[in-house]
């Protein structure tokens, strides 16, 4: 079974490709949703999280997500924290989770950290999604009901897309005028054959 990365900044459409890859019967792990699920339910990650952050890190046992948020998108160095907390705590969830993957020809990671986190390199293959950025500012802005400042803070934070371009096996296009459906699936029966 091949293990296949799937990444993107944020309001390229990775989602969109992995809710398709799905339709198409390939198991995905949605490397961000698992991140937010273990800091709420590991037991030892919120230990090391509140240990950080101070108490105001959870409420009613969950992640305070906003106040964390506001602590990592200002300060670099604390969001590489958080990072080393959690991304050493994904990689073996997602092991654990390609082990309850059975007669499947390939999994896909979608991750918007594929190479920050370094998990690209238990990866067999990474596709990439890549849009203009003024398309990507409007989809969040619209999706997220944000400031264009807010996007435009975290999308600098992010990998320039051109890094991501010239390290993955496949670039798709989501520039609403190439169908991405048609990208991925020349994908799929490239993965399909190379097994």
């Amino acid at each position: 079974m091949k293990k296949i990365g799937l990444t993107g900044n944020i309001g390229s459409g990775k989602t969109t490709a992995s809710k398709f890859f799905i339709l198409l019967g390939i198991p995905v792990y949605n490397s961000d949703f698992r991140a937010k699920w273990l800091m709420s339910n590991d037991g030892d990650l919120k230990k090391s999280i509140v240990d950080y952050f101070g108490v105001e890190s959870y409420s009613n046992n969950q992640l305070n997500t906003s106040f964390i948020s506001s602590i990592v998108f200002k300060d670099v160095e604390k969001l590489n924290v958080l990072n080393s907390l959690v991304h050493p705590i994904v990689a073996v969830d997602f092991e654990k989770w390609c082990n309850q993957q059975h007669e499947v020809a390939y999994v896909v990671k979608e991750a918007a950290v594929l190479f920050k986190s370094e998990s690209y390199k238990s990866l067999d293959m990474i596709i990439c999604v890549v849009a203009s950025d003024e398309l990507r500012l409007k989809r969040v802005v619209k999706r997220d009901r944000m400031s264009e400042s807010e996007v435009l803070a975290r999308m600098n934070k992010q990998m320039d897309q051109s890094f991501l371009i010239d390290r993955c096996d496949f670039v798709v296009t989501n520039d609403e005028t190439n169908l991405m459906t048609t990208q991925l699936l020349l994908i799929n029966e490239v993965l399909l054959k190379d097994i």
